[in-house]
């Protein structure tokens, strides 16, 4: 059934006077908006500066106006992208600020704002913005840019916006369930099926029959001719054909024993043949029986499979008397080819054997894999890991073997079990889903038996399963019960119950019961979205549907499906030819001078809708919409229509002049502002265009004065100008902002937030900047070239190239002999810039770089630095490139804001603490065009920070107030509690590179290995990892934690010289002692010398 308004034998045709709208159906032209004073908007419409505009001309940002609103009535909750079609002209990006404000904000709808930059661009161009949320109501949006950016005559025109929801550019609707067989020589999408296996059971192939001619056989002469489907299907064998020229054809089934049996018909049609086909049978034995096959159109990538049914419908089951069974097929009007015919013994059958199962998603021929749904807390533990652990001594373990590009356990007759040992975390109630192929047969039951504390007698059916990416199955008890009670290990058994049959096993999910769907068991629906953004939106989804095509058919899809159907073309009676329109796109057909979709105004430049006719005016005047008579536009004057009127401003030839509306409380005498930009004249402290407000820092207008705020720790408008409260940064507290936030430390003046957070490895909250002051790593030997390829890891190699010193401060590099199209060179520094290095936080890299380049190649583009450490890297790239041969002086803050993760994210403090941490490696990016002739790095000084005490003129250092000093507990040390204190080791669980714990020496040592435990320097006679045993010749028990734990041994004596044991016994009342004597002693106590 098609959408509403929406028709064809397809679905794919609007109904009449209907469109479908293209991804661009909410475009808003800029034009229609209006000013911040509620002014029209300065708009051109100029095709040379802006050619192809849409509807009444382009705004144009200048000076003069650099801020536009419109307003948008939003129908639909959705997540919005904002297309923006401009035009450029200036060689420098322009940043710009797109702000929307709800008519009536709340806790869910609220003020947003992004970013935009418009790149140099002299034709029409789009840029996407950052992704808005916007709920159903009246919405304002505001296009801002610095006007300080605008150049005179290098104005930023822009067209329109579009607001694409996100069922526009995600394209969900695109997740399609493929169902349709694949057909012979079709493209596109399709699901391949396939039957169970069946070449084990006796059987005829169809080339076998013959016509019975009474006194003689004959063989067929009617055969199936199309080759090429032949070819597609594999069939080696003629397959004769049962028509109107051959209506009769026998068959003879040898079997192996006598016994009932059901028959089974494999065929096929021809492509152009759509109909079902009816055969009746007749089965010649002792007792003839009858039967009939309804054999439906089979155009597809495989052979068709039915089964013979009694006339009444029911399966038909043939009794063979003797090892034969012989059929007579008889065609009424059909066009069948039979390929081949087989006996299934009636204790083998199932209905499984006529039910093809799918074997993948075909694209244009191709097997598409297939994708299942990850439930959310499960674990996954896969069959072929239980393979590969040692196995227990007499344990025969089935094979691993490789299926479709997957490794499975395969089960068999040879080896028929496998154990799958496991762990929860939590205990609870969990269920079991198995993914495996099962390929060959019909549904079967695994034996199943789970132990953990219990046992569990259970199941898992195994349908027929010929699936590529394979199917899921539940395990469940007897009862049909599918979950059970899991408290930590447990190990599941798997048993094949048939030594005839076999499955391929690959992983098992252990899933909480409380999140278990049975969409978890369904493979996920074939997803085109990805492709169609691939493909279709690299021009911002400004899709042509003019073309033919995937690209086209998917708009179809996605707008159709968002507005439920198709939309009313809704032309206007007066402005256009046709009350129908284009069924993609919604365009009418407009009378000659007329624009708008649906026809409704005059060009730009005409008037007298609908008969619009050119204007008769001077260039500098308008004619008026309706009459045509010429005026002047609003605020101007003059005989030519080209002055601005007084205290007005901003001449132009369509919207006139704009009021200067300068506050009188506010400007130096004249109310006249400048004639281009606007801007009256401001008494002292006071600013904005119109002098009407207090400029940041000041208050009480039109007094304006000097609030009493630290503007390092303030924002933008650093304070309130009515009541001079300081508005602080985000770690900024106390009356005047000049505090740092407990949790933070160094107020500075260029941080966003006014302090750096402490970060103390999450020991801690408590800091505040050290008394180091700042010293530099400077050594220009044991440099290296390296080349470097970016990925989730750094994969750095030794660069085949040669590195000299140039000289004590300088090192070079001949390039010429190398390429840099496919790697890009880095200088590497030295073992003394790296380890651990978190003093240099804060601080700066600082380098020079030189290069020469030869007459070809290309620019290069990547990274400028790259900073490697805590198994991962950050990036730096510079938006000044250096120059070829000249001096380039590089200088990089060694901060989180300068620096990118390997995804392209924003670093943060932790980020860059974790890597400074343990420096492995700086990288200096040597090439920055492909054919470098020679490059040259000189004095690269990393700052860090060192102790005042050892510099005698340690007062002419800078002090380092970035690097932290935190107050860490008492199981940590370090300026950022990065280390264990002494008595403590590192465990791996906790935050930022695990916790330290105290040394487990049991009271007879003070230290530990930090990483291991084990106890240095054992004391009071004890010995072992923890001191947990008592020395050789001592005695006692060394965990009661007491200096007394150990005792000499009295053997004889308890002194050392007189001790000859290697441990002894002693009563509970200390009267007798038993002693182990060393080599050479005997005796009770060891009194003797040996023999």
């Amino acid at each position: 059934q098609c959408q509403p308004r929406v028709s064809g034998r397809t679905c794919k045709e609007p109904l009449k006077a209907h469109y479908f709208p293209t991804l661009y159906q909410y475009q808003y032209e800029i034009e229609d908006g209006r000013t911040p004073h509620d002014t029209a908007v300065r708009y051109s419409y100029d095709e040379n500066d802006f050619p192809d505009y849409s509807w009444r001309g382009y705004a144009v940002f200048s000076v003069v106006q650099n801020e536009i609103l419109q307003t948008v009535y939003i129908t639909k909750s959705s997540v919005y992208l904002v297309v923006l079609r401009y035009v450029n002209k200036d060689s420098e990006p322009i940043v710009g600020k797109l702000t929307i404000i709800p008519d009536v904000p709340s806790d869910i709808q609220q003020q947003q704002q992004v970013s935009v930059t418009f790149r140099n661009s002299s034709a029409p161009t789009s840029v996407l913005t950052e992704s808005l949320v916007m709920n159903p109501g009246r919405w304002t949006f505001n296009i801002k840019v610095d006007a300080a950016k605008l150049k005179e005559g290098q104005d930023l025109l822009i067209d329109y916006f579009v607001l694409l929801p996100e069922e526009f550019y995600l394209a969900n609707i695109l997740k399609q369930k493929i169902d349709n067989p694949c057909k012979v020589f079709e493209n596109g999408l399709c699901r391949d099926f396939q039957y169970p296996n069946i070449s084990s059971y006796d059987n005829t192939q169809g080339a076998g029959g013959y016509i019975d001619l009474g006194a003689a056989i004959a063989p067929p002469d009617q055969y199936y001719k199309d080759r090429d489907h032949l070819d597609l299907l594999g069939a080696w064998k003629s397959i004769p054909l049962i028509n109107n020229e051959q209506p009769i054809m026998n068959y003879e089934i040898i079997v192996r024993k006598a016994g009932p049996y059901v028959l089974l018909l494999n065929y096929l049609t021809p492509r152009e043949d759509q109909r079902t086909h009816s055969i009746d049978v007749d089965v010649i034995n002792l007792t003839n029986q009858t039967g009939r096959a309804e054999l439906y159109a089979c155009p597809y990538t495989s052979v068709c499979r039915q089964v013979l049914t009694t006339p009444d419908g029911n399966v038909a089951v043939y009794q063979a008397d003797v090892n034969n069974i012989k059929l007579v097929l008889k065609g009424n009007n059909a066009n069948v080819g039979i390929h081949s015919i087989v006996a299934i013994p009636l204790y083998d059958w199932s209905l499984d054997f006529i039910r093809p199962k799918s074997v993948c998603i075909r694209r244009d021929g191709v097997c598409q894999p297939a994708m299942f749904p990850s439930p959310p807390e499960s674990k996954k533990l896969q069959f072929e890991q239980e393979v590969e652990a040692a196995p227990v001594e007499g344990e025969t373990l089935p094979p691993v073997v490789k299926e479709n590009t997957t490794s499975y356990i395969y089960l068999s007759g040879n080896s028929p079990m496998i154990d799958l040992r496991g762990k929860v975390t939590t205990p609870g109630y969990y269920m079991f889903a198995v993914h495996y192929y099962q390929p060959d047969f019909p549904e079967f039951d695994l034996d199943i038996l789970i132990q953990n504390g219990q046992f569990y007698q259970a199941k898992l059916p195994l349908s027929h399963c010929p699936a590529k990416s394979g199917c899921r199955s539940i395990i469940s008890q007897p009862n049909d019960v599918t979950q059970f009670y899991l408290t930590e290990n447990f190990m599941i058994t798997h048993t094949l119950p048939d030594k005839y049959k076999n499955a391929y096993l690959d992983y098992i999910l252990i899933i909480p019961s409380d999140v278990y769907s049975p969409r978890i068991l369904e493979e996920e629906e074939f997803d085109r979205a990805s492709e169609f953004i691939l493909n279709c939106g690299n021009n911002q989804f400004n899709i042509d549907t003019t073309k033919e095509g995937f690209c086209k058919d998917s708009v179809f899809s996605i707008t159709a499906g968002y507005n439920r159907g198709a939309l009313e073309c809704q032309c206007d009676f007066e402005g256009s030819l046709s009350f129908e329109c284009d069924k993609f796109g919604g365009q009418c057909k407009c009378k000659p001078n007329i624009i708008g979709r649906q026809c409704e105004a005059c060009k730009t430049g005409y008037y007298g809708f609908p008969d619009c006719k050119p204007c008769n005016c001077p260039s500098t005047a308008t004619c008026e919409p309706i009459t045509g008579n010429c005026q002047c536009p609003d605020y101007v004057t003059g005989s030519r229509c080209d002055q601005c009127m007084p205290e007005t401003y901003g001449f132009h030839p369509i919207i006139g002049c704009e009021p200067c509306k300068c506050n009188p409380l506010g400007v130096n005498g004249s109310l006249q502002c400048d004639l281009f930009t606007g801007a009256c004249s401001c008494k002292e402290n006071i600013v904005a265009r119109t002098c009407d407000v207090c400029k940041p820092g000041h208050f009480s207008y039109p007094y304006c004065e000097t609030c009493e705020c630290d503007t390092s720790g303030t924002l933008e408008e650093i304070c309130d100008q009515i009541s001079a409260e300081c508005f602080c940064k985000k770690y900024v507290v106390g009356p005047q902002c000049n505090i740092c936030r407990e949790g933070s430390y160094n107020l500075q003046t260029n941080n966003e937030y006014g302090c750096t957070e402490c970060f103390c490895f999450g020991k801690t909250t408590r800091c505040s900047s050290s008394s180091l002051i700042r010293t530099a790593v400077f050594y220009m030997k044991g440099w290296r070239l390296v080349n470097v390829k970016f990925s989730d890891r750094l994969n750095v190699t030794t660069a085949n190239l040669t590195l000299r010193n140039y000289d004590e401060y300088t090192v070079e590099a001949r390039l010429s002999n190398a390429s840099l199209e496919n790697d890009t060179v880095y200088f590497a520094v030295p073992y003394v810039y790296l380890g651990k290095k978190l003093t240099s936080y804060g601080g700066f890299l600082k380098y020079n770089l030189f290069y020469t380049i030869g007459e070809s190649g290309r620019a290069l583009y990547g990274a400028d630095i790259i900073l490697e450490g805590a198994n991962t890297y950050l990036t730096y790239t510079s938006s000044e490139q250096p120059a070829n041969e000249q001096d380039f002086v590089g200088s990089l803050e060694i901060v989180e804001a300068n620096f990118e993760l390997p995804s392209k994210l924003p670093a943060n403090r932790e980020h860059i603490m974790m890597v400074l941490k343990d420096l492995r490696g700086i990288y200096i990016r040597a090439g920055y065009w492909s054919a470098t002739y020679s490059t040259r790095l000189s004095n690269v000084f990393l700052d860090e920070a060192s102790n005042a005490a050892a510099y005698h003129d340690s007062h002419k250092y800078t002090r380092a107030v970035s690097v932290e000093h935190c107050q860490c507990p008492p199981n940590y040390q370090g300026l950022s509690c990065e280390e264990c204190a002494p008595g403590y080791y590192r465990i791996s669980t906790g935050t930022h590179g695990g916790s330290c714990i105290p040394c487990q020496c049991n009271g007879h040592a003070d230290t530990c290995d930090v990483n291991t435990g084990v106890c240095l320097n054992c004391q009071h006679n004890t010995k072992g990892d923890h001191c947990e045993q008592c020395a050789i010749g001592y005695h006692g028990n060394a965990q009661q934690g007491t200096p007394m734990d150990c005792l000499i041994c009295a053997c004889p004596l308890p002194i050392g010289s007189n001790n000859f044991a290697t441990g002894c016994e002693v009563s509970q009342d200390g009267d007798d002692i038993y002693c182990d004597c060393m080599e050479g002693y005997a005796g009770p106590r060891c009194q003797y010398c040996g023999n």
